[in-house]
Parts: C-alpha cells; sequence; structure tokens
C-alpha cells in the first residue's frame, strides 16, 4: 500500500501526442515501460529511473496528471496519454 494521500507513478513525456500514442503502443504490445521512458522520455530528471517520479499528492501540482495517477489501480497505465503544460505522458501507477 501506498503512502496514504499519495500514489507512486512513472511516466514517458513526449513533446507531440503521435509520440505518445507511439510509445503506448509498443508498452501494449509488451515492450518494457521502463526502457521505452529511457529511450522516448523528455523527462531528464526521471527518464533514466525508468520514467519513475516517485510518491505525488494532489497538491501543487498538474492537475491533469495528477487526476490520471489517482484514478489508476496499482500497476495500471493511463488508457490514453494525457496532455499537461509540459507535453503528453502515459502513465504509469507503480504503487
Amino acid at each position: 500500500m501506498g503512502i496514504i494521500g499519495k500514489v507512486r507513478i512513472s511516466h514517458i513525456m513526449c513533446h507531440l501526442e503521435t509520440q505518445a500514442l507511439y510509445v503506448q503502443r509498443e508498452i501494449e504490445k509488451g515492450k518494457d515501460f521502463g526502457e521505452m521512458a529511457k529511450l522516448h522520455s523528455l523527462d531528464a530528471q526521471s527518464k533514466d529511473k525508468g520514467g519513475d517520479l516517485g510518491y505525488i499528492d494532489r497538491i501543487g501540482g498538474e492537475a491533469a496528471i495528477e487526476n490520471a495517477s489517482f484514478a489508476l489501480e496499482v500497476g495500471e497505465m493511463t488508457p490514453r496519454p494525457i496532455m499537461s503544460m509540459f507535453g503528453w505522458h502515459v502513465i504509469k501507477r507503480t504503487a
């Protein structure tokens, strides 16, 4: 179980929705999420950690990412990429 009021997520951030859709389809076909993050994510802080962002809460972050993350079950990935002011995100809840 995660920390109360927080979820742990990994993400892959892309500039374009088409790039994020490609990454998502490849993961759905069986590619490893962490490896795809290392290859495709634009987030320099998390890409070398397989996209791991650690625990997030609902306070002061990007609302679209928070809402999508809290709607997921552990191990589940967003059904479609999520747009934020930073780009397009494929998000996976890890805890």
